[in-house]
């Protein structure tokens, strides 16, 4: 019961564009603090872990996530998707909550609402209402939809983004969907 509803981060501290963002402070705090702090505000998550390379410029980022209670996982540099499979593998979650490290606003309340959608309705993926959406940087599956993308692993576009599963020709996708607040669309945002 514990890793029902799971929150995998990933983050590296090897960025090309911005080294070393994921510990780079915003309002005194570095900013994956606030990633893993938004997450554990969370009424429906129930384990956050990090998914991290084996880098060794990651030892920092594994040492402070560690000590705010966030289990890491460090796999290749190449294959994020292979570090999602080790901690779903192990883990066994009903739902899977992917988001990236670079995201410190994340709306938890969206999650927990998706997380309520997908738990309700049956449905492997939610999507909004309207297409141009504030929450970037965060993709909430069922565990039935992982499985189904799992024979893809190899393709190069899953391997980098994970649930990127447009253009896979996956069996019975059960979507629902979750209408946006005002404030949670436009392009303005």
């Amino acid at each position: 019961m514990e890793n029902k509803n799971i929150a995998i981060i990933q983050a590296r501290m090897g960025s090309t564009r911005f080294p070393g963002k994921s510990l780079v402070k915003i309002a005194d705090r570095p900013l994956i603090w606030h990633v893993i702090y938004r997450l554990k505000q969370s009424k429906k998550i129930s384990k956050v872990y990090l998914a991290t390379s084996v880098s060794p410029e990651n030892d920092d980022l594994e040492t402070y996530a560690s000590k705010l209670g966030v289990e890491v996982f460090r796999g290749s540099e190449e294959n994020v998707f292979s570090r999602f499979e080790n901690i779903i593998l192990r883990t066994k979650p009903s739902t899977i909550t992917r988001v990236c490290g670079d995201c410190p606003l994340i709306d938890i309340s969206f999650i927990d609402r998706v997380i309520d959608i997908i738990e309700q309705e049956g449905v492997d993926y939610v999507k909004a209402d309207k297409e141009k959406s504030i929450h970037q940087g965060i993709d909430i599956v069922s565990i039935n939809l992982f499985n189904k993308i799992l024979p893809f692993k190899e393709d190069p576009r899953i391997k980098e983004h994970v649930f990127n599963f447009k253009g896979l020709k996956l069996k019975s996708v059960k979507f629902g969907f979750i209408s946006l607040e005002d404030h949670e669309y436009g392009i303005d945002a």
